[in-house]
């Protein structure tokens, strides 16, 4: 398992693309980061197995094989060695250098578009009319966002340079818990986490709401109950309930006094004598 292919998968693989539902997407980039936890470091070498993949997200077997087929087709992954016989699964190397990239029959389409037709302004010159891209829209919004990235690339330095997002995310929900390095990163866990992300959330969206819920008196305990509820399950349960613990997190943040610098106090009492003398 190599966290640094999934980190950039999470960082490059477009959350939506055109012409497709947002659902479909974020399915297509759980069977891509499930191909990347098998991969080496290196990104190759990554055997999951459709069965293993079928049985980790619910998906149905000609499912897992269409998205397969258009992550292989759109160059995001290699079919190094072909899984002949039963029993022996495809090995893939996942493709670095898609990110970024036009796919080869994105561009065959943009080169059969006829381009506007160029009128003479009264000097003679060629004019082409103003072609206006269209706006990008956010999944689940109806309102475009100008000029915001397809691709969620607000991750922080430590990500991207190979720390597992899902691990950084399992990390700040022990400490805001209180669990032990002894609780475990199991399947189920590592896939609340995954699919978290594929929503579009950033990894530092998530690791304030997995630690939102201490600002919540229902969720740390006074209830009648008297039942702390801060399993991780339920604090990314979905966008709406991820929104609502980073939102108390990051209130928390804006709210809290800023810790006073002894040195600094020093410095500005320093200036002040000086002004009087």
């Amino acid at each position: 398992m190599s966290g640094n292919v999934v980190a950039w998968v999470f960082a490059h693989f477009p959350i939506t693309t055109e012409g497709e539902s947002a659902s479909s997407a974020r399915s297509r980039k759980l069977v891509l980061s499930e191909v990347a936890e098998s991969a080496n470091r290196d990104f190759e070498n990554a055997h999951p197995g459709i069965a293993a993949i079928c049985a980790h997200w619910g998906f149905g077997r000609s499912t897992v094989i269409r998205h397969l087929n258009w992550l292989v087709e759109d160059g995001w992954l290699e079919v190094t060695e072909p899984g002949v016989g039963r029993g022996n699964a495809t090995i893939y190397r996942v493709c670095r250098e898609r990110a970024g990239k036009v796919p080869e029959r994105d561009r065959l389409a943009e080169e059969k578009v006829p381009k506007p037709d160029a009128k003479r302004s009264h000097s003679g010159e060629e004019k082409v009319p103003n072609s206006q891209p269209a706006p990008i829209t956010h999944p689940g919004s109806d309102s475009p966002l100008e000029n915001t990235p397809a691709v969620p690339l607000t991750m922080d330095v430590e990500i991207l340079d190979g720390t597992d997002p899902v691990q950084r995310v399992f990390a700040a929900w022990l400490e805001s818990t209180g669990k032990t390095s002894r609780t475990v990163l199991d399947a189920d866990r590592r896939k609340v986490i995954l699919k978290a992300l594929a929503l579009g959330f950033t990894v530092e969206d998530l690791v304030a709401a997995v630690r939102g819920w201490r600002h919540s008196p229902h969720h740390r305990g006074e209830n009648e109950r008297k039942t702390v509820y801060n399993r991780l399950g339920l604090l990314l349960r979905d966008a709406e309930q991820i929104e609502m613990f980073r939102d108390l997190e990051l209130r928390d943040a804006r709210l809290r006094p800023k810790v006073a610098d002894p040195a600094m106090e020093a410095i500005e009492r320093m200036r002040h004598l000086e002004g009087r003398a």
